[in-house]
């Protein structure tokens, strides 16, 4: 789609202009202020109007329909956190989603996941208006990133969940979290923090497991690391006897990475071995020394031995503590809010914020991978995923032979009669073997001399916007704006394989002249591999720094997304003009306005990755670029009546609606709507129930992602010496009889999907239903208690069905839906081994998930008197059901409760914050603590709706995950009325989060993978 440069320029335009105008306005009034009052911090004065987050309809002390969690920045000071999405994923409400515990497989940015419906389904605003997408790489999925956000000047955070599409347009199916900024600032005020996390080695299971797996011993002990330190300025000032104002900050923040080398938990991934075999690490088959896996159905692995021979396989790789749990990141923020009273009539306003991050992160060597070298089978013509050696002919010391093999590496994977891979001898390592003497192996060898690979992702964002707003006639008001954001981004890979030049240094003979080996493909001065240096795996300890320095390259990505908005509302209230019902001294309330809005998306490898030459890279496969974008033209209106005010029975009952019409450039049409009641019979109890229809349209990287084969499955059900399922379930998947019993299981859990884009995506939607009832007694003043059922369904979901389902469906069902997408390596039946064995799992418009449940909350303040205050709150989220349908039709399952191969980590039914905090009567003095609960969990494959569902492969510990509870502690003291000092201990008792078999700990960001949190915070007003 191409971009519509016109409005773009138009965009640009009147933000640098009216940027300018602002400026140029606020610069006299802000030179003629007076120094600011020490306090630093003054309130606005007391407005008429307020805006709540989920409507545009401003009114005096209106309450909000749609139940809303607010966090306000005491409480974000509280925690100490440093990176708003770590107190977020702490709230009831909100799922686990990119944190700090991802390294390869993190896009760089950060997001928030409402209700556990996926980071693309939650919108995130500042100030009501949006945050421009964060990411353009395929790891992202198109989400905001909250780097963007400056914690230390956000006032509170609204988190509202279900749709509230009809107000912000798409993308707020799961709901919204709106940033509401401090923009009235005056002063000058310097906040500051350091925290470091500690950490005590008392797994002793995992020493004795990493031990039995025959992997180096990880250092065990006492850990202080994952240091964070943050600093931000902030300076605002009154304009011209309060007509506006301008704030402005800059920030700084670093993060030290942290590794699983230094947690106990995280030294191995836990296999589950089978019913009665306990628990096992597991490892990955690229190994070190060279690993090689026979293709015949009797022959097994063999691996180099350190003697130089070839014996049966003993050693995998365990590239599990090189994984970071905490990516090293480095951000710097800036910005200004400002706003000026042009006339009595109109006000005008703008932002404009400022984002650097880099965060780079490491993780195990690259190498000659299993299943992806460059080989061609010769009976298809395409790629088989093989390496191939030239063994020559002739025997042992013939000229055409590698002379790197040892007469028993010779015996092994050369001393054969050629055949190809439709006749394969049943005890054959290779998989192939030519008439000339070239042998094609199935072989992987960790290239442990380069050391760790590197990547370091930087995005760097910019997002301005300019509006006025003001009345235009008497009870109506407008508010329109211009707004434009853009990230840049950019990815530097170092420590890669280059798989071309990989297979040239494979191939090596003697120079007949000097003796010494050469590339084959410079042999004779061929010169066909120019400065080509022999790699050899062969002998430990035969890779030299010249071979390194030839088969290592570097990739470089990078992108860039873009969204403009124009955006105008009117207002009005119509009571004065008769527009009301007789029982009601208020009136009708409306909203008219209309938007346009476009994103773009630009990604661009380099050779080697858009290649897919670029080995060990996070994507495995070729990255295509991509230029691409979308617009949308939308027309929306809201309205809101009360219908009975001060009556018997009703002392208010208010009725609210709204509409959003959508027509977008890829050719859908879209409408979502809302409706809401709420009912007060007496002041101390309101009740509210709503019901909302929210639409998302496919995102740019859902609809124009390139496609590629990459990591996307756990486990082969049919492979393995005892497959789990039958022979004729597995021959349903493309197993043949031959083979059943013989496939080899990746020893790093990891399969092949084909991935990508869709074009032809159509727009997803979703329904709302909501009731709730607040209690506020006037009898128990201080007292105030909510509760809400919800239940939200989304149905033409987008999204992928996933390897492990669609593997489950083929075997059990045999239907051709499933089955015509399992493509298996016909030669050994195996779905990672080769870029031709995976399963097609790209983006689908598919059946429904369905949230059901009761959110729950509390707060009281007492007052003891002399003995000071206690103020207590609870927040708390029931979920009672997590219903997925993956196909219309078809059978669906419950993930509330669960964990596993279908659930993923975990989706725990029961979830609550609960803080206590004594106000003592020393002035300044408080302290506190939070009590964080998560519920237990139970294995999906013990749940017969769950197509995961099999008794008889798990064990009885991991049928259920035991329920976990943190305790925070902290406290603040107010040294002057200039300086607050803050500290804390979060997870007191430094709790490991629970054992999960076939999982990867350090991605599971629910629990506090990072061990006892400890921080100090400083706040000075100058």
């Amino acid at each position: 789609m191409k971009n519509n440069h016109g409005v773009a320029r138009a965009v640009r335009f009147a933000l640098s202009t009216a940027s300018g105008l602002m400026a140029g306005l606020a610069a006299p009034y802000v030179l003629a202020q007076q120094a600011p009052p020490p306090t630093a911090v003054v309130e606005e004065q007391t407005l008429k109007e307020v805006l709540v987050t989920g409507t545009r309809i401003a009114e005096p002390s209106i309450e909000a329909i749609s139940p809303i969690t607010t966090v306000d920045a005491v409480q974000l000071s509280t925690a100490g956190v440093v990176r708003v999405e770590d107190f977020l994923n702490t709230l009831p409400q909100v799922m686990y989603s990119q944190a700090q515990g991802q390294s390869q497989s993190s896009s760089g940015t950060a997001n928030v996941n409402l209700r556990g419906l996926g980071t693309q389904r939650t919108l995130i605003l500042i100030d009501g208006r949006r945050l421009m997408p964060g990411d353009p790489t395929v790891n992202g999925v198109g989400a905001a990133d909250l780097n963007n956000i400056p914690i230390a000047l956000v006032d509170r955070v609204d988190v509202l969940t279900g749709g509230a599409s009809s107000t912000y347009g798409a993308d707020a199916v799961a709901g919204v979290v709106n940033f509401v900024m401090n923009d009235h600032f005056e002063g000058f005020r310097i906040d500051g923090g350091a925290a470091i996390n500690n950490h005590v080695d008392h797994e002793s299971q995992f020493t004795s497991l990493v031990a039995e797996a025959g992997f180096p011993a990880v250092p065990s002990g006492t850990h202080w690391d994952g240091e964070n330190k943050d600093v931000t300025a902030i300076w605002g000032s009154n304009l011209a006897d309060g007509k506006g104002n301008v704030t402005a900050y800059i920030g700084y923040r670093q993060t030290a990475s942290l590794s699983g080398f230094s947690r106990d938990f995280a030294h191995c991934g836990i296999t589950n071995a089978g019913p009665g075999l306990g628990y096992i690490c597991s490892g990955s088959g690229t190994s070190y020394p060279t690993n090689i896996f026979g293709a015949g159905t009797n022959a097994g692995a063999v691996q180099v031995s350190p003697t130089g021979t070839l014996v049966p396989s003993y050693a995998s790789y365990n590239y599990h503590p090189w994984k970071e749990m905490q990516r090293e990141d480095q951000r710097y923020t800036a910005g200004i809010f400002s706003h000026y009273k042009i006339t009595d009539k109109a006000e005008a306003y703008s932002e404009f914020s400022f984002m650097n991050d880099n965060t780079p992160g490491g993780y195990a060597p690259a190498g000659a991978y299993a299943g992806v070298g460059p080989a061609v089978d010769p009976l298809t013509g395409h790629g088989d995923g093989n390496w191939t050696i030239n063994c020559g002919t002739g025997g042992y010391g013939n000229p055409g032979m590698n002379p790197f093999l040892s007469r028993s590496e010779y015996a092994g994977l050369c001393n054969y009669a050629p055949y190809t891979s439709a006749n394969i001898p049943a005890n054959a390592i290779p998989y192939s073997v030519s008439a000339n003497g070239l042998a094609q192996l199935t072989l992987g060898r960790r290239s442990v001399e380069t050391g760790g690979r590197y990547d370091d992702y930087q995005h760097t964002s910019y997002r301005g916007l300019v509006g006025v707003r003001g009345e235009f006639a008497s009870d109506w008001k407008y508010d329109v704006y211009g707004q434009y954001g853009t990230t840049n981004y950019r990815d530097n890979q170092q420590g890669m394989i280059s798989y071309s030049k990989a297979q040239n240094a494979l191939s090596v003979v003697t120079n007949p002249v000097t003796g010494q080996p050469e590339c084959l493909a410079n042999a004779n001065g061929a010169g066909g591999a120019p400065g080509c240096v022999p790699w050899n795996i062969w002998q430990p300890g035969g890779v030299t720094p010249a071979a390194l320095a030839y088969i290592s390259v570097p990739g470089i990505m990078t992108g860039s997304t873009t969204e403009e908005v124009v955006s105008g509302y009117i207002s009005g209230d119509l009571t004065r003009v008769g527009i009301k019902t007789p029982w009601a001294a208020k009136g009708l309330s409306v909203v008219i306005g209309a938007e346009y809005r476009q994103e773009g998306l630009v990604l661009s490898p380099d050779e080697e990755l858009e290649s897919g030459d670029d080995g060990g890279s996070a994507i495995n496969g070729p990255v295509q670029p991509v230029n691409a974008a979308f617009h949308v033209y939308e027309g929306f209106t809201e309205a809101r009546v009360p219908i009975l005010q001060d009556v018997v029975g009703a002392e208010s009952l208010n009725f609210e609606t709204g509409y959003r019409y959508s027509s977008y450039s890829e050719g859908f049409n879209t409408n979502t709507y809302k409706f809401g009641l709420e009912w007060a019979p007496v002041g101390d109890v309101r009740m509210r129930v709503s019901w909302d229809r929210a639409v998302r349209a496919p995102n740019i990287q859902e609809l124009y992602q390139a496609i590629y084969v990459g990591t996307d499955g756990s486990d082969d059900i049919c492979a393995g010496s005892t497959p789990q399922y039958s022979l004729a379930q597995c021959e349903r998947t493309g197993v043949t009889p031959a083979q059943y019993g013989h496939i080899f299981p990746n020893p790093a859990t990891n399969y092949n999907g084909q991935q990508g884009g869709n074009p032809s995506l159509k727009p997803e939607a979703s329904t709302t239903k909501s009731v709730g009832l607040v209690v506020t007694p006037a009898g128990l003043a201080g007292f105030e208690a909510t509760i809400d059922y919800f239940d939200i369904r989304v149905s033409n979901l987008i999204g992928t069905y996933g390897f492990n389902y669609i593997l489950d469906e083929c075997a059990l069902t045999g239907a051709s839906t499933w089955c015509g997408l399992v493509h298996r390596e016909p030669s050994t039946g195996s779905l990672w081994l080769s870029p031709a064995a995976y399963i097609t799992d790209t983006s689908q418009n598919l059946g429904s998930e369905e949230v059901k449940g009761v959110d729950l909350g509390a707060s009281y303040r007492v007052d003891f008197g002399r003995y000071g205050s206690i103020s207590l709150k609870v927040t708390g989220s029931y979920e009672s059901s997590f219903i997925v349908t993956p196909v219309p039709g078809a059978p669906s399952y419950n993930c509330a409760g669960y964990y596993g191969a279908t659930c993923g980590y975990g989706r725990p039914d029961w979830r609550h914050r609960f803080t206590a905090d004594w106000i003592s009567p020393i002035t300044g003095l408080t302290t506190g603590f939070t009590w964080r609960y998560f519920g237990g969990l139970k294995l999906d494959a013990t749940n017969p709706d769950n197509p995961s569902y099999n008794t008889e492969a798990i064990m009885q510990s991991d049928a259920r995950v035991p329920s976990v509870s943190y305790l925070d502690l902290h406290a603040s003291y107010a040294l002057s009325n200039k300086t607050v000092i803050r500290v804390g201990v979060n997870n007191v008792f430094d709790k490991d989060p629970p054992d999960m078999p076939d999982s990867q700990v350090e991605n599971n960001a629910q629990y506090d993978i990072l061990g006892r949190f400890i921080f100090v915070r400083v706040t000075h007003d100058f």
